[in-house]
């Protein structure tokens, strides 16, 4: 059995006359506790009060502790689990077949508490300074670089490994590791000092651990790649973790969300983000018509469901942290914040997020005030626009139909709630503020016009457009709702895809967006000759990549066809 000792320092904020410290705590023996105030003298605890159900410990003193500034002292016990989270063993397999452990940490979201005792909310930061007492044959890692090692005296088979000092920063960002490991090391072109540390013998495949501004951990099928076998989708996806990971550099470590209520802005962020410095580097991958098919497509059909739920979600008991790890935040945030950045453009949302990390770097953030950074950059009405997208589930199907008058083409556009469970007629259904982006067959990569849909309907007209000449609602598929064009302006735009002018993020789209209908319309036999003309125009590559996908959920139709 593998346990631990340990014990801690904490200087905690000025607070008013008590007898009681509160903290976080959970799978934790305290042993002792005291406080010294500044100045003071030291008082031990007398009693630890254990609310385990809500994952807490009252260090109960004898007399009223004096305001101020102090030290805490605890010495505890805990034990490495078996659980993936707190402090816990991981099992691996040395070159020559034994089977070892490493001890690691994982503590976001609200497990920092089962490694020791702390105010665990990402709003209360703190500097840490940490040291491992370890075997002397393992390699101990933190957040920051190491600054003595040296040996243990009351025990020569160990060594005590002292890191320093962090930046400050919130409970779930700590990290340490105990085990064997290999690195190799490289400077960026900034001056930068980059470690890479993986198993023993297998630096020469690319593997896993990265020191940048702190400690990055992930598993080695997420950042492994052998150069000469790796596929090129397991290429991609290394390098999208890899940029997820960094991205958390600025969103989420530099700058907290300040409760988990906020968490899209760490992980939608990350996500959204992932794909961006993809596509800068790899421009080859066509990223965005991958996030179209897996993360946009995805957060759609979950948002489709009667049971999913708004991007910030009220969160109370650490137990309901966890549940909200899911496609909403990664996914839909992504999403909507790729949506954000076409709607304000790309300068004024540089300029806003600069604002944004710059005014709250090593601090904690809320939603609210992006939106205050980013409407200040663009003059647009960005926290109106955004709070029907984060604070309500759910998104719109965009309804659209066309009339050509002369050498002006008017456009009906309307709005309703899309539902998986089928069309609802209910008075009381939300409206959202839609960014709506169109572009016409003279150049499909570029928006001619953009609109808001601010209302349950509206009219758009647009000028100077010859009646053979195509529309398209939402280029490079970036505004998260679905469209329902006319027939006559779905009959439109099928020479746009049998000459490919249509990009293949907008055919991936609008397939997408028809198959999503198909168990939805009261008339299915239109719906179905509505797919079949489009499938027809489909060159055979796209069309059989269509199918297939479409072969892997007809489970989800079947019981309306």
């Amino acid at each position: 059995k593998l346990a631990k000792e340990l014990g801690i320092m904490k200087q905690p904020d000025p607070f008013k006359w008590t007898n009681q410290i509160v903290m976080n705590c959970a799978d934790i023996d305290i042993i002792t506790a005291s406080f010294v105030p500044e100045g003071g003298e030291e008082i031990n605890a007398t009693g630890f009060n254990y609310q385990n159900e809500d994952e807490k410990v009252t260090l109960c003193f004898p007399s009223i502790l004096q305001k101020g500034s102090g030290s805490l002292k605890i010495d505890f016990v805990g034990e490495l689990n078996d659980k993936m989270k707190g402090f816990y063993r991981s099992k691996y397999t040395t070159p020559s077949g034994e089977n070892r452990y490493a001890a690691v940490t994982q503590f976001e979201a609200t497990d920092a508490r089962r490694a020791f005792p702390c105010w665990d909310e990402p709003a209360i930061k703190a500097t840490f300074d940490i040291t491992l007492i370890i075997p002397k044959d393992r390699i101990a890692l933190s957040n920051m670089n190491v600054v003595d090692r040296k040996p243990y005296p009351e025990d020569h088979s160990l060594v005590e490994v002292k890191f320093a000092t962090t930046p400050i920063m919130s409970t779930y960002l700590v990290a340490f590791v105990i085990g064997e490991y290999d690195f190799v090391e490289s400077q960026s072109s900034d001056g930068v000092t980059v470690r890479v540390y993986t198993p023993v013998g297998k630096a020469d495949l690319g593997s896993v651990q990265y020191f940048i501004y702190l400690f990055i951990l992930r598993k080695e099928t997420a950042l492994l790649i052998d150069p000469k076998n790796s596929c090129a989708s397991s290429r991609q996806w290394v390098a999208l973790v890899v940029g997820h990971e960094l991205a958390h550099q600025w969103f989420g470590n530099l700058v907290t969300m300040e409760w988990w209520t906020h968490l899209w802005l760490n992980e939608g962020f990350a996500s959204w983000i992932e794909y961006l410095c993809v596509d800068h580097c790899f421009p080859e991958y066509d990223i965005w018509t991958q996030f179209v098919s897996a993360d946009y497509t995805r957060a759609l059909d979950l948002d489709a469901l009667d049971n999913s739920h708004p991007i910030e979600v009220d969160v109370g008991h650490p137990s309901e942290v966890d549940e909200i790890f899911d496609a909403i935040s990664y996914s839909k945030g992504a999403s909507v914040i790729r949506m954000l950045h076409n709607y304000i453009g790309d300068e004024d949302f540089r300029k806003g997020m600069n604002a944004y990390l710059l005014k709250f770097q090593h601090k904690n953030a809320s939603t609210e005030d992006l939106w205050e950074c980013l409407e200040q950059a663009s003059g647009k009405p960005i926290a109106a626009v955004m709070n029907s997208w984060t604070k309500q589930m759910g998104f719109p199907i965009i309804v659209v139909d066309q009339e050509q008058h002369g050498s002006d083409r008017v456009l009906k556009i309307s709005q309703k709630k899309f539902c998986a469970s089928g069309p609802r007629n209910d008075e009381n259904c939300p409206n959202w503020m839609v960014p709506i982006s169109i572009c016409t067959s003279e150049d499909p990569s570029c928006t001619k016009m953009k609109v808001l849909l601010d209302q349950p309907e509206t009219t758009v007209n647009i000028t100077n457009i010859a009646p053979d000449h195509w529309i398209k609602i939402n280029p490079g598929t970036v505004g998260f709702y679905r469209i329902q064009y006319s027939t006559t302006m779905l009959e439109s735009l099928l020479p746009g895809i049998r000459d490919l002018t249509l990009l293949p993020v907008d055919r991936l789209g609008l397939q997408n967006d028809l198959f999503s209908l198909l168990h939805k319309q009261a008339d299915m036999q239109e719906e179905k000759n509505r797919i079949e003309r489009v499938l027809g125009a489909i060159p055979a590559p796209d069309l059989i990549q269509r199918v297939l996908n479409f072969a892997l959920s007809v489970r989800k139709y079947t019981h309306t066809l």
